[in-house]
Parts: structure tokens; C-alpha cells; sequence
């Protein structure tokens, strides 16, 4: 079994932005020696993310339970599949 670590970036100002990317790309390139590393981003960063390090498991810190319609201020999980 590999080992697993998970990294949630939360709001740190050292994990949002264009240091959300430089994270994740050092995450992928760990990720090669036989570990499993999720990065758990902000809404915000997530298609950053995913673009920078193709390779690595994204997840969102945040998905709402409600499909697409008069929704103000949430994330549905059609929006995050089409980030990802």
C-alpha cells in the first residue's frame, strides 16, 4: 500500500495564489517517489492548480450539495469537474 499524505492549503497566504501552484508542483514532483499526495485547494486556486500539476490529486475544500440554478455563493460539482 502507498502511503498517503493530504495537504489542505486552507487560507495561509503561503498556500493561495501563485504559491497554491508553486506548492502543488512540488507536491507532483514528490509524488513520483511512490506516495499518494492530494492537494486540498481553495475554489479559487483550483484550476490554477490543476493546470500547473496535471499529475496530482485535486481536490476543493468546499462543494455544495445543490445542483445549478438561482444559488448565490456556492461551488456545485458540475463547476468543480469543469475546473478540474
Amino acid at each position: 500500500m502507498q502511503p498517503l499524505i493530504v495537504v489542505n492549503f486552507k487560507t495561509y497566504a503561503t498556500a493561495m495564489g501563485q504559491k497554491a501552484v508553486d506548492l502543488a508542483q512540488a507536491m507532483e514532483r514528490a509524488s513520483k517517489d511512490h506516495v499518494r499526495m492530494i492537494a486540498v485547494v481553495s475554489a479559487f486556486d483550483l484550476h490554477a492548480v490543476k493546470q500547473a500539476a496535471p499529475s496530482l490529486e485535486v481536490w476543493s475544500q468546499h462543494l455544495d450539495p445543490v445542483g445549478q440554478g438561482s444559488f448565490t455563493g456556492i461551488v456545485t460539482a458540475s463547476s468543480f469537474r469543469d475546473a478540474s
